[in-house]
């Protein structure tokens, strides 16, 4: 059964009827590394305990990530990046939701200003050695 609601997680098609509708009200969340956001999955019946959510990355099976009603991501990296889905299982079916799409951004930016600071305080540490140099060891 599970086998059969990942097939239709990949292949796009979820039936659902708007009394009983899966909403996940973020289709997409860009965040940096090393912020935290959570996921929200409505449904109408309050049950939250039949909540399930997965992860889908490009290439990758569907991963079942837990079982709550808001799914907090903290910390995140890009290895936390893909499209969310949380599925609810009602009596008879399971519905879900239409996903939120995780982007993670800053990895590449944060580096290059790490080593721009530390290029940038060197040659100034460099220059402050030069100064003292000259002014301390003027030949008289």
């Amino acid at each position: 059964m599970i086998r059969l609601c990942v097939t239709l997680i990949v292949l796009g098609e979820v039936y659902t009827t708007h009394a009983n509708a899966v909403v996940q009200p973020n289709l997409t969340i860009a965040a940096a590394v090393g912020e935290t956001v959570t996921l929200t999955c409505i449904h109408p019946t309050d049950d939250f305990s039949s909540i399930i959510w997965f992860r889908h990355t490009v290439g990758q099976q569907p991963q079942y990530i837990s079982c709550v009603y808001k799914l907090p991501k903290r910390n995140l990296s890009p290895s936390d990046a893909g499209t969310y889905y949380c599925a609810v299982a009602t009596c008879g079916e399971i519905l879900f939701g239409n996903g939120t799409r995780l982007d993670v951004q800053g990895t590449a930016q944060i580096a290059v200003l790490v080593w721009l600071s530390i290029g940038r305080t060197g040659a100034l540490l460099f220059g402050l050695l030069m100064c003292a140099l000259i002014i301390y060891c003027k030949p008289e």
